[in-house]
């Protein structure tokens, strides 16, 4: 009856948008279905989903990671929801930064569930953002490494050489605006997803 509480203010928190307070509900809600030898049980599950939406809303430093963990575990211990449960640890691995291992569990969902642009939870979106992020970070990196190469055979050209490294920059951010966008839709559809869940019990 505690954890059901404790889980109750965290949905409250969460739906207000008080993602900080809502992890601190749903992880010691969690703890206390452990200590009750319930921390692979249907509720327990549920909370995890949970707090990795409230993780992957958040966005602090390591919160896409440790959504992808509490994702992990779910999938690995219930078939309920594994559609979107995968899709939802995709964009975790985006949102962390890990574009490849992202790209490569894209390939995989498709393979699984197919290609429907309209009932695969946003994954082809995913995957054609997460090629053109891996295809400017590629050309930067190209990029970087001529310049070093020339900065070492004419180090009189440093200036010229630090303008080109910054146009780069500014074509990276252009990207990366692009994929904002799709990171906000992407949101909306995982604070459905969420209602769904908790509704569900």
């Amino acid at each position: 009856a505690e954890a059901k509480a404790t889980e109750r203010r965290g949905n409250e928190a969460y739906q207000n948008k008080k993602y900080s307070q809502a992890i601190r509900a749903m992880s010691h809600a969690i703890e206390m279905l452990e200590q009750a030898g319930q921390g692979d049980g249907k509720d327990a599950l549920r909370l995890r989903s949970n707090r990795a939406a409230a993780l992957h809303a958040r966005g602090w430093c390591g919160d896409a990671m440790s959504a992808v963990w509490d994702c992990d575990f779910v999938l690995a211990n219930s078939d309920k929801n594994a559609k979107a449960m995968a899709a939802k640890r995709i964009s975790c691995l985006k949102k962390g930064g890990c574009y490849l291992e992202a790209k490569r569990s894209c390939l995989q969902f498709l393979k699984v569930y197919g290609v429907d642009m309209e009932d695969d939870c946003g994954v082809s979106g995913m995957l054609e953002s997460l090629n053109k992020m891996l295809a400017t970070s590629t050309l930067s990196a190209s990029s970087t490494s001529s310049d070093d190469e020339r900065d070492s055979d004419y180090e009189d050209e440093d200036e010229d050489c630090g303008s080109e490294v910054g146009a780069e920059g500014n074509a990276e951010d252009d990207e990366m605006g692009l994929v904002s966008e799709d990171e906000e839709a992407l949101q909306e559809a995982m604070e459905e997803e969420y209602k769904m869940v908790a509704a569900g019990g």
